[in-house]
């Protein structure tokens, strides 16, 4: 996620890479390639929140919450985030 400049914007690449000073990295490494690709359009929304004068920073992105689909024990549904994900690759 774009920190500075392009403030918000959310990128997902499946390869190694290096980022600036500018970018934060949101890694989760028991997410899967379809779990990125669900929270990518809910995290770049936050680009609505900030801008060039009111940059993210690690603290603001620690205190944002995200909705998200939760299973029956209240705990974010990652199977279903998956599946979803699978079904619109399939469909495209």
């Amino acid at each position: 996620m774009a920190n500075s400049g392009s403030v918000g914007s959310a990128f997902f690449y499946s390869y190694e890479f290096v980022a600036s000073d500018h970018v934060a990295q949101l890694i989760q490494p028991k997410f899967s390639k379809y779990v990125y690709l669900f929270l990518l359009p809910i995290i770049a929304r936050l680009s609505e929140k900030y801008s060039f004068n009111r940059e993210i920073n690690d603290k603001r992105i620690n205190r944002e919450k995200l909705l998200l689909p939760i299973d029956s024990k209240g705990n974010p549904d990652y199977a279903f985030m998956e599946s979803y994900m699978r079904v619109i690759e399939k469909n495209i």
